[in-house]
């Protein structure tokens, strides 16, 4: 499954994930693509934050 995730900066990415991914793994591939550490993000979907539990 491909999404986008936009940076403060405005820059989109795109990502290959899985469909099981946890938020935490959904970190680490954008880690992976833009060198930003996980505790640095914070992930929202639909105006809501994507916690890890």
């Amino acid at each position: 499954m491909l999404i986008k995730v936009r940076t403060l900066t405005g820059k989109e990415i795109e990502l290959d994930i899985e469909s099981d991914y946890k938020v935490s793994r959904i970190k680490e591939r954008v880690e992976e693509k833009e060198g930003i550490p996980p505790v640095q993000q914070r992930l929202i979907f639909g105006g809501k934050q994507m916690y890890v539990l």
